[in-house]
C-alpha cells in the first residue's frame, strides 16, 4: 500500500509546485501591454498651422484686442485646473481597458507605451513632435468648448488657456521631467523647483510600479489632491469623469467667472 501511495504523493507534490509556479502576477505588474520602441511619426503642415494660429492669438491679443485679455485669477485657475485635468486624462489612458475602446486605442497605446520606453518616447521624439501630438486633443476640447459654452470672448480665452496650459504645458513639463538634470537649462530647473514645470523627482514616482499615483504632468501641484481622487477609482467612473470634463469644463469655468464679473 505504501508503494502504491508514494507515486500519487509525488504527483500531487509536482502538481502543487506547478500551480505555485503558474500563479498569475499581481494585476499591477501585468496591467499594461508590452509595446515596441516607438518610431518617429512625421509632423504635418496642418499641425504647424495650428501652432502658428495659437501663437498669433497669444501674442497678438495684447496688441489687437487688449479688452479680451484674461484676468489674472482666470489664468491662475486654468493653470491649476489644467494640471488636474492632465491627471484625469493620464489616469484614464493608462488603463488597459482603454485599449479595447476604438477611438481611444491609439492615444492609450501612446501613454502605455511610454511606460515601456520613457526616454525614447519623450527625448527621443523631440519637443516639437510631442507638441504636434497634442493637436488632435486640442481640436476635440476646443470643439466641445464651443458647443457647450456661449462662445463669448471669455469662453474663447478659456479654450486658448486650456490649450496653452494643458496641451502645450503638459508636453513641455513632461519632456523636461525625463531630461537629466545636468542637461536641463538653468531656467528649466528653476521652473521645476517652483512647480511651474513638472519636477523630475515627482514624476519619477509615477514610473515606479505599480504606477498608480502622481498622474499630473503639467506642474504636479494637483497630485496631492488627485491621488486621493483617482486612487483605486474604477474604470467606468474614471472614464465618465474624463468625458464630463472634456465636454463641459469650458462652459462651467465660463459660468463660474461670469458670476464673479
Amino acid at each position: 500500500q505504501q508503494a502504491r501511495w508514494r507515486p500519487r504523493r509525488r504527483r500531487s507534490i509536482n502538481i502543487a509546485m506547478q500551480q505555485q509556479m503558474t500563479v498569475p502576477e499581481p494585476l499591477s505588474e501585468v496591467s499594461r501591454a508590452r509595446f515596441p520602441v516607438p518610431g518617429v511619426v512625421p509632423t504635418t503642415n496642418v499641425q504647424l498651422a495650428h501652432h502658428i494660429f495659437v501663437f498669433c492669438v497669444v501674442v497678438g491679443t495684447p496688441f489687437l484686442a487688449p479688452w479680451a485679455l484674461p484676468s489674472l485669477p482666470l489664468v491662475l485657475f486654468m493653470f491649476l485646473y489644467s494640471d488636474a485635468y492632465s491627471a484625469v486624462l493620464h489616469a484614464a489612458l493608462d488603463r488597459r481597458e482603454c485599449l479595447d475602446i476604438g477611438p481611444l486605442r491609439s492615444a492609450a497605446e501612446g501613454f502605455q507605451m511610454h511606460h515601456d520606453h520613457p526616454t525614447e518616447s519623450t527625448r527621443g521624439m523631440g519637443i516639437y513632435r510631442l507638441m504636434c501630438d497634442s493637436v488632435r486633443i486640442q481640436w476635440i476640447t476646443g470643439a466641445c468648448g464651443l458647443l457647450t459654452s456661449t462662445r463669448s470672448p471669455l469662453a474663447l480665452s478659456i479654450i486658448i488657456l486650456k490649450w496653452v496650459c494643458c496641451a502645450y504645458g503638459a508636453q513641455l513639463g513632461h519632456y523636461w521631467s525625463h531630461t537629466p538634470r545636468q542637461k536641463c537649462p538653468a531656467v528649466v530647473q528653476a521652473l521645476q523647483k517652483a512647480h511651474i514645470l513638472l519636477p523630475a523627482q515627482q514624476h519619477s514616482s509615477h514610473h515606479t510600479p505599480p504606477s498608480d499615483k502622481d498622474f499630473a504632468i503639467v506642474s504636479g501641484l494637483s497630485n496631492g489632491l488627485m491621488n486621493l481622487v483617482l486612487k483605486d477609482m474604477p474604470f467606468g467612473p474614471l472614464l465618465a469623469l474624463w468625458g464630463f470634463l472634456t465636454v463641459f469644463d469650458v462652459a462651467l469655468v465660463e459660468r463660474l467667472f461670469t458670476s464673479f464679473a
